[in-house]
């Protein structure tokens, strides 16, 4: 898989936390955002940014659930059924499809019915390994119908939907594609029963890379020829993979706000939903297009 390009958000001079008590350091952040910007421009992707108001809430970071992009396309989703999301009176799907529109990708809208059933997609549900897309169905995110639109729209690829009613978060935050034959999963007890039943659907085999992740999320991605990791995570666990440069990026700041947000929505058994950067920089559903090798 070829990475082409890759959309994250420009960290706004001034943010507002959905934790009243959380401080951030937001010079610390854009500091950091420059950094990962750097290491993807390096790696032969070029980056278009989303500029962000001054004074949004940290969730405006948030847009990998908008969209899924591979080759020239970007299906615009459905995330839990609402595609017309407004913020300062401008829709972010907009912003989205206008920038990916501009970068030359055909703009496909998720329709609100598949069948004469209603669509739910949710883009942080989608994984593409190269040769198949995974769906990750869950109870108000992602249906089947939402895999189906999948399926129509990506024809040349097998499109594998994965139940997951029971859990909160989505599937990206539990397992990883770091290389077309290489599946990295956390080590949470979710997180093994997601890959068993992947594999017992899949119609490949892929090597299991475990990392120690089981209240962060699967905090890594494969980008061209590196793999991007969170620079606290240490790199142990990827030194036994082949043919790869390892790439540590320091995400402290701008995801400072999230183990504090994921922990209560957990304890809640709400619906959590990553912070932007967990899913704008290290997971790149939206971000990165994916050309044909």
């Amino acid at each position: 898989m070829k990475y082409t390009y890759a959309l994250l958000p420009r960290i706004p001079n001034s943010l507002k936390p959905e934790e009243k008590k959380l401080k951030l350091n937001i010079e610390l952040m854009q500091k950091q955002a420059e950094g990962i910007v750097v290491t993807l421009k390096e790696a032969g992707v070029n980056v278009a940014e989303l500029p962000i108001e001054d004074g949004a809430c940290t969730s405006s970071l948030t847009f990998a659930d908008y969209a899924f992009v591979l080759n020239k396309t970007a299906l615009i989703c459905r995330p839990n059924g609402n595609n017309n999301k407004k913020e300062n009176g401008k829709g972010r799907v907009k912003q989205i499809a206008d920038i990916l529109s501009k970068l030359g990708y055909q703009i496909i809208e998720c329709p609100e019915k598949e069948n004469g059933k209603k669509v739910l997609l949710n883009g942080s549900d989608i994984l593409h390994s190269g040769k198949e897309i995974f769906v990750g169905l869950r109870k108000n995110c992602t249906n089947l119908q939402g895999a189906a639109v999948i399926a129509r729209n990506f024809p040349d690829y097998s499109v594998v939907p994965l139940p997951m009613e029971k859990y909160p978060n989505p599937l990206s935050f539990y397992v990883s594609i770091i290389d077309p034959s290489i599946i990295a999963v956390g080590s949470s007890k979710e997180a093994y029963n997601i890959l068993a039943r992947l594999e017992e659907e899949s119609s490949l085999r892929y090597k299991k890379l475990t990392v120690d992740e089981e209240n962060d999320g699967v905090a890594c991605f494969r980008v061209n020829d590196r793999l991007v990791f969170r620079k606290d995570k240490g790199n142990d666990k990827y030194t036994q993979l082949k043919g790869l440069q390892l790439w540590a990026v320091d995400v402290s700041e701008i995801a400072k706000g999230n183990l504090e947000r994921t922990q209560r929505r957990n304890m809640k058994k709400a619906r959590h939903n990553k912070c932007s950067i967990k899913i704008s920089v290290i997971r790149w559903d939206v971000g990165c297009s994916e050309t044909k090798p």
